[in-house]
């Protein structure tokens, strides 16, 4: 005989996530390394940890108006993404400080 097991949430599955509006930012902290930055941005209008993300880019962080944390095919679009807490943050400037090309395209055909 198996144990039927059941399980209930008590969270309300009512709440939708809100995506962010990438003009809407204020950045927290930044990192630079040789081929890419770290950096901590809170959007204002995101619900999701509280409207903090930390993400890696390529190349040399530049002033912005609009940042969009959605991953595209684009040297303007974060490689990656981090849990928003003080782990995340030193993973993410480890994982930029490995990086060896300022460039996606710099990187094609290679494994």
């Amino acid at each position: 005989m198996g144990m039927r097991m059941i399980f209930r949430s008590s969270c309300s599955t009512n709440v939708a996530a809100s995506a962010p509006d990438p003009s809407r930012w204020a950045l927290i902290r930044k990192k630079q390394f040789k081929h890419g930055y770290a950096i901590h941005v809170k959007y204002f209008d995101c619900t999701n940890f509280e409207g903090n993300k930390i993400m890696v880019y390529r190349g040399q962080y530049k002033l912005r108006t609009v940042m969009d944390p959605h991953f595209a095919d684009s040297d303007d679009a974060p490689i990656a993404r981090f849990k928003p807490d003080r782990e995340g943050w030193l993973a993410a400037q480890r994982f930029a400080s490995g990086l060896r090309f300022t460039s996606a395209s710099a990187n094609k055909g290679t494994p």
